[in-house]
């Protein structure tokens, strides 16, 4: 399996937003190579080793239209984010007309920004969860951290992914025995907290014991905090 950090092409001249980017962009988890150039940034974006591409307008050796339009000829799906100094309305509508996903004016509004790339990998890669180093393949049934496989029962499994996929919604114990346990063998109301405690144990302690919330006198939920800080990945 591979590794599911998202990989960001950065085309842009200004050495000091790159820089910023960069960073912003990594600690959301992505892995960012960066272009100064046109002909460059076309070279590396036409392998298609990226799940994203931010490309500035303004290049010194060419309009950054060109390499948008170019990279269409070849692939018309992948995501890419447009951040120019240039708001005019004219830009912006050529931008859509060039088949850009989005477009960002300078100055970057980091919070937007991440809130649009959230969305555009989500609307792409619905299938792979990615929290910190916890990475889940939900057609695959597969768990890993670091890569490393972790092996859940099916209970475990299915727990994990209700609580990850309930944005928060707090599950009382009778519902998880219903919804997960099907009253097996009529499990007792203990028998969650054994489970819970068997996924935190599996996950550890830094991410196990942070991801599931234990909320007092009603059940269990996903740590919201944690949650939003999920990217959506690719298979």
């Amino acid at each position: 399996m591979r590794n599911y950090k998202i990989s960001v092409l950065l085309i842009e001249d200004d050495a000091s937003l790159v820089f910023i980017l960069t960073r912003f962009l990594e600690n959301l988890n992505m892995k960012v190579e960066s272009s100064y150039t046109a002909k460059e940034g076309l070279i590396k974006a036409l392998t298609n080793k990226y799940q994203i591409l931010i490309i500035d307008i303004g290049l010194p050796d060419s309009d950054g239209f060109k390499i948008i339009e170019q990279i269409r000829l070849i692939d018309n799906t992948k995501p890419i984010i447009v951040i120019t100094g240039d708001n005019s309305r004219d830009k912006e509508i050529y931008s859509y007309k060039a088949k850009a996903n989005i477009f960002h004016p300078k100055p970057i509004k980091f919070d937007i920004l991440e809130a649009q790339i959230k969305s555009l990998i989500e609307d792409q890669y619905p299938n792979i969860i990615v929290i910190g180093d916890l990475c889940i393949d939900k057609i695959k049934r597969i768990v890993k951290i670091k890569n490393k496989g972790i092996k859940l029962t099916h209970s475990e499994y299915n727990l994990l992914i209700m609580l990850i996929d309930s944005n928060g919604e707090i599950f009382t114990r009778k519902q998880i025995l219903s919804n997960i346990m099907n009253y097996y063998r009529n499990s007792s109301e203990t028998s969650v907290d054994t489970l819970v405690c068997r996924i935190r144990k599996k996950l550890g302690n830094k991410i196990g014991g942070d991801l599931i919330k234990t909320v007092y006198k009603s059940g269990y939920c996903i740590n919201p905090y944690l949650k939003d800080q999920t990217l959506r990945s690719y298979q």
